[in-house]
């Protein structure tokens, strides 16, 4: 289970690093007519580092555990 966790993590964190918009875009509907700042599309391409890290800490948890 922690590997599949893990796995769904670094797809998320990879999507926020190339396409931030996108990740930015999946929250639009809390607002009408705005567009994210630069800095909030930084920021969410930072967290997707942070989330690529846990996921993969997820997975290798995953793969060391016994069974």
């Amino acid at each position: 289970m922690e590997m599949l966790i893990g796995l769904v993590a670094i797809v998320v964190g990879i999507c926020n690093i190339i396409d931030p918009y996108l990740a930015w875009k999946m929250s639009k509907w809390e607002y009408k007519n705005v567009e994210p700042s630069d800095e909030g599309l930084q920021w969410t391409r930072m967290s997707g580092f942070i989330i690529i890290a846990v996921g993969v800490y997820f997975f290798w948890q995953g793969i060391n555990a016994p069974i």
